[in-house]
């Protein structure tokens, strides 16, 4: 599944991008994910793509980090911003990303396995522009975070199949309020 959504999307991609000089956008934001814990809640993240000006789109791919209590993911999707109006000071804009987070940075530890999931983060945003090609982004949006939890109640034993195991399954959905810059 994972894999088919990176193939579509990278599809997607080529035949948009075929032998057009398509301008490369980045977004770095950072924030917090505000809801259970707001100290103990940050995300940081990279928007990668190209500018599409006769659709006012940016298409592309978000990597960054979600650290939440009692693990940290890494989101890896696709994402688009529809960008309705060109004013020159200030842009409102619409976001959508979703796709898949993986648990790489948490540690590892003989009697828990740790897996990311699906992710889901609808935003809406203003860009204030600078008098460079850069520009100041202010962004809220609701992010929805699957991931889980496995830890083995005993040793391991010749079958891992056999072995007693309680699945703690987390839902996060936190309201999001990043700062960041684009160009």
């Amino acid at each position: 599944m994972k894999r088919l959504l990176l193939v579509l999307c990278i599809s997607i991609l080529t035949i948009v991008a075929k032998a057009q000089n398509l301008p490369y956008v980045n977004q770095t934001d950072v924030g917090l994910l505000i809801g259970d814990n707001v100290l103990e809640s940050f995300t940081a993240q990279s928007f990668n793509g190209v500018a599409i000006d006769k659709w006012k789109i940016h298409l592309g791919f978000v990597i960054g980090i979600d650290v939440y209590q009692p693990l940290t993911v890494i989101p890896l999707a696709p994402s688009i911003k529809f960008l309705p109006f060109n004013s020159k000071k200030t842009n409102p804009y619409l976001s959508l990303t979703a796709g898949y987070a993986f648990s790489g940075l948490n540690k590892f530890e003989d009697n828990q396995s740790k897996k990311g999931g699906i992710l889901f983060n609808p935003s809406i945003g203003l860009r204030f522009k600078t008098k460079r090609k850069a520009a100041f982004n202010l962004n809220m949006g609701y992010k929805i975070q699957k991931s889980s939890i496995t830890t083995f109640s005993d040793s391991f034993t010749v079958n891992p199949r056999l072995r007693n195991k309680t699945v703690d399954e987390y839902t996060f959905s936190r309201l999001s309020l990043t700062l960041g810059l684009s160009f």
